[in-house]
């Protein structure tokens, strides 16, 4: 049952191109590019933040 599940959650996921995100829920491609865009933004400035520092 567990199987069909994931394999129906799986196909949808294709159909709507979904992305998975870190908590396994998974969101449509298109409403989350933004989001995306923030975060990756943000973690490059901390990463260049910490470069600095070393």
């Amino acid at each position: 049952m567990i199987k069909q599940e994931n394999e129906r959650l799986r196909m949808r996921m294709t159909k709507t191109e979904s992305q998975v995100d870190t908590h396994n829920h998974y969101v449509l491609h298109s409403l989350n590019i933004s989001k995306r865009q923030r975060e990756k933004a943000q973690h490059e400035t901390e990463l260049e933040r910490l470069k600095k520092q070393l």
